[in-house]
């Protein structure tokens, strides 16, 4: 794969990921179903979270690159992807939970906001070396 491509799909996981999130959570505050002060917290939240892994991919996008030349090798970009999926899908898997069980009153964005908070963060540190890995190795 070359390298603007691997870029630009992790980029688009990740922008995607988080606009999805953020549209979850604003039909919830359309709807009148979460609080005002609760919405951005929710929101707040999410950018803190993306902002690292966000930031290591927009770097990549400054660091000098070799035309034509192959990304780095089709297992580590494999990897990337499926680590990158398996964190963006716990966040989108966990506000559908929560939109859907808003009509039984059985969730609280409160418990939404703490998940993600606390699981995401743990996992940043795996994504973002793996991100960084990528991205500022030097191609051959």
């Amino acid at each position: 794969m070359n390298p603007k491509a691997a870029k630009k799909t992790l980029l688009f996981v990740f922008v995607g990921s988080l606009c999805l999130c953020s549209i979850l959570f604003t039909i919830a505050r359309i709807e009148d179903l979460v609080k005002d002060s609760n919405y951005q917290k929710a929101l707040t939240q999410l950018l803190k979270i993306y902002s690292v892994p966000l930031g290591c991919i927009i770097a990549g996008f400054f660091i000098s690159e070799k035309k034509n030349g192959p990304f780095l090798n089709k297992q580590a970009f494999t990897v990337a992807i499926v680590l990158c999926s398996i964190w963006n899908l716990l966040i989108i898997g966990r506000a559908m939970i929560y939109i859907v069980n808003i009509f039984s009153s059985s969730d609280d964005i409160s418990d939404v906001i703490v998940f993600i908070k606390d699981i995401p963060e743990v996992g940043s540190f795996l994504i973002s070396g793996l991100l960084t890995y990528l991205f500022g190795k030097n191609e051959k």
